[in-house]
């Protein structure tokens, strides 16, 4: 008995271990979410019912480029490029950014160290990696 709650012991730690990045992720989108003003317009049991596995939301406050941009990076590990940037903006916040508008949000955010170019697509830097 004792061997089997050492077992049980050790494969609880490792879960918990495994759990604490996925806990403190949880916190940064949480606190991304209440920081956009962004609300669920679908039902809170059914996340993903959108195309692309992503909750419907709605602006309840005007959000700025900066902040729609590390929204929609947060959703995309692999990044996106400007143009699905602005796709998913339109998409998620039904506002239509223009090309002259949009790069030089992005060149901020990069000087702030909150993104980066990988190739063709932009990312979250790794301390704003799953916002």
């Amino acid at each position: 008995m004792f061997e089997r709650l050492e077992r049980l012991d050790a494969e609880i730690r490792a879960i918990e271990s495994d759990l604490g990045p996925l806990v403190d992720e949880r916190e940064r989108v949480k606190g991304w979410i209440r920081q956009l003003g962004l609300k669920r317009t679908g039902p809170a049991e059914a996340p993903g019912a959108q195309a692309g596995g992503i909750p419907s939301v709605e602006q309840s406050s005007p959000a700025t480029i900066k902040d729609m941009v590390m929204a929609v990076l947060a959703d995309a590990p692999n990044g996106r490029t400007p143009s699905e940037m602005r796709k998913e903006i339109k998409r998620r916040f039904g506002r239509e950014i223009a090309q002259k508008s949009h790069s030089p949000q992005l060149m901020r955010l990069k000087k702030e160290g909150r993104i980066e170019k990988a190739g063709e697509v932009w990312v979250l830097k790794n301390e704003n990696a799953g916002m």
